[in-house]
């Protein structure tokens, strides 16, 4: 009976069969039916497998943002991209070009499919690609085409396909995504989608990786030395301090820093500031803290470093400080120093405290010398320190007494 198969069958696709198929062979209104039933059967599986097919996409995007939120940096990012070519289109030869911080560069970071050199885009900066020019993705189904990516052509291997995908943040261009395959068979939808959403939620971390890292550098560093400043510096030592990791606290501080200013000009004073920044990065390591304390005083942190061996970490500053100034354009200056052993002292505070007193005795004792504070004096009858160690004023010399200053160096004529 026609109508009972057509029947059967409404009742199958109701239960979620929709292969089914009502066998029509004539051409009545039985038969008509039938055939409308089929029809519609037919776009019933278009629509089930059109929703299926936006349902992976979507839940491949999911996977893929939710991995990517993980990343805690930018070489966890680089890695969630790696593993995510790898699945969506594993047959294709794939890259991730990131640009360097200044965006005048491109990197390969990750290589994935079948050839372990990667696709080998030469593109050298990220504005040399045509899809971050076009600011769109781009789909090469032959590199012998008229209108295709000039960096395809002539590569190892002959002819290929290939989607190029900018990686942006927030309109900037960071990179791109590069993968080639057999010429003539471009990547499908589905994977084209798929890296496109890749090139995306990775330019989204990475950006926002970049810019939280720029944001928390301005927050920590003194913007005309590049040091740390003091608030970093103060959390820093005083976890040192509690944790009792030992260290030597040094305060230094620039000789007649104000008279070199108003001689030579704040822009001498600036580059002043900078060179002794320099030298006090090249003699201490890369464990050590180098702080502008503020001004023209700096703070130093010399970790797991004894008094004796502190003392001779300050010499080889000063000596160098010499040299770098010989050869020179920057006024002629010295610093004196004051340091202590911090894990000597009760707190944090009176490490400050004594290793600022013996800066000031160091100025006092004629300058350009480093003195050692005492631990076990008592700070009390020292009095605290309200502010940095002042450079004080000589009383001026009779010129007898005077040393002739140089004659490229009048700030000597000026100092006394």
């Amino acid at each position: 009976d026609p109508l009972l198969e057509v029947q059967k069958a409404a009742e199958a696709a109701a239960g979620g069969d929709l292969d089914v198929v009502v066998t029509v062979t004539g051409d009545d209104e039985t038969g008509r039916l039938g055939r409308a039933f089929n029809v519609m059967l037919r776009r019933l599986r278009a629509r089930e497998e059109s929703l299926l097919n936006e349902h992976r996409r979507q839940e491949t995007a999911r996977r893929i943002q939710a991995a990517l939120d993980l990343a805690e940096t930018e070489d966890d990012a680089i890695d969630v991209a790696a593993r995510a070519l790898e699945q969506a289109a594993p047959e294709a030869s794939a890259e991730l070009l990131l640009a360097d911080n200044s965006r005048a560069h491109l990197e390969r970071v990750v290589t994935a499919g079948p050839d372990p050199a990667g696709p080998g885009c030469d593109v050298a900066s990220p504005y040399s690609c045509p899809a971050v020019r076009a600011g769109r993705s781009l789909t090469t189904p032959s590199s012998t085409a008229l209108d295709a990516c000039p960096h395809l052509q002539n590569r190892p291997g002959g002819p290929r396909s290939a989607l190029c995908v900018p990686v942006s943040f927030l309109g900037r261009a960071l990179g791109v995504l590069h993968l080639t395959g057999p010429d003539g068979e471009p990547l499908d939808e589905e994977e084209r989608e798929t890296v496109v959403t890749l090139a995306s939620g990775t330019g989204g971390r990475i950006g926002m990786l970049r810019s939280m890292a720029r944001t928390q550098l301005q927050a920590t560093t003194d913007g005309l030395t590049g040091l740390v400043n003091r608030r970093a510096f103060e959390t820093r030592a005083r976890a040192m301090h509690r944790s009792g990791e030992p260290f030597v606290l040094v305060m230094a501080d620039l000789d007649h820093f104000k008279i070199l200013n108003d001689t030579y000009g704040h822009e001498a004073g600036d580059r002043a500031l900078r060179l002794f920044a320099s030298v006090l990065t090249g003699a201490t390591r890369d464990e050590d803290l180098v702080c502008r304390w503020g001004g023209e005083e700096f703070t130093l942190a010399l970790v797991d470093t004894d008094c004796a061996a502190a003392a001779e970490t300050l010499e080889r500053l000063r000596r160098e400080l010499a040299d770098q100034l010989a050869g020179s354009p920057v006024p002629p200056f010295t610093a004196s120093f004051g340091y202590v052993d911090a894990i000597a002292c009760r707190t944090f505070e009176e490490a400050i405290r004594r290793a600022d007193r013996a800066l000031y005795a160091a100025k006092h004792a004629g300058r350009d010398r480093a003195i050692l504070a005492d631990p076990f004096a008592d700070v009390d009858q020292e009095g605290p320190m309200t502010g940095p160690a002042t450079d004080p004023v000589d009383p001026p010399s009779p010129p007898s007494a005077r040393p002739a200053p140089l004659d490229d160096d009048p700030l000597a004529a000026v100092e006394g």
